[in-house]
């Protein structure tokens, strides 16, 4: 039997475009049924609307898509984002926070708050047909050049505990746990 998958030297990595939407609606759609067949902690909310998400993923400024195309089919996709944050608080809500915090506080020093730039890495996946062949590689390599054009020197990304080929993956590219989360499960009545 002939194997129908081009070479991957034909396979196209380049940031995703608004005619894309419904193609990778789909395989965001693919992705969170994989982790969902993954983690008992996963759940997908009936009757989302994949296509309003992906759409506004592509329109925001600091987010990019980049989706590996072969010949006319999206076999994979990698979703990252640009964060400028004090802490957990986001770059706007900051201007905000300082407002309220030093209004009534004009002594006091805001000094010890620094911003931080920072990259995050959303939502990383290859359909199952294409995967070993460094779909994954080529999606990364374009994320990571988007990160130091915007001179980002920290990328973070969030994993399911029972998602051991991602986490695999991202050591292989260097990431290490900073930072353990702990979920209790209470019983139900």
């Amino acid at each position: 039997m002939l194997n129908s998958k081009p070479s991957p030297l034909r396979l196209n990595v380049r940031p995703a475009i608004d005619r894309d939407t419904a193609e990778l609606a789909g395989l965001f759609r693919d992705q969170a049924e994989y982790q969902q067949q993954l983690s008992p902690h996963f759940a997908i909310v009936d009757g989302f609307d994949w296509s309003t998400l992906v759409s506004r993923k592509i329109a925001q400024r600091e987010s990019a898509i980049f989706v590996c195309q072969s010949s006319q089919t999206i076999v994979g996709y990698l979703s990252v984002r640009h964060t400028r944050s004090v802490g957990d608080r986001a770059k706007p809500d900051l201007r905000r926070w300082i407002r309220r915090w030093v209004s009534p506080r004009p002594n006091r020093s805001i000094t010890p708050i620094q911003a931080r730039s920072y990259g995050f890495v959303e939502d990383w996946y290859v359909a199952a047909d294409w995967r070993q062949q460094g779909i994954g590689r080529r999606l990364w390599e374009a994320a990571q050049k988007w990160f130091e054009e915007r001179e980002v020197k920290e990328i973070d990304t969030t994993i399911w505990v029972d998602n051991e080929p991602s986490i695999q993956a991202f050591e292989r590219l260097g990431f290490a746990s900073v930072r353990v989360m702990m979920r209790k499960t209470l019983p139900q009545d």
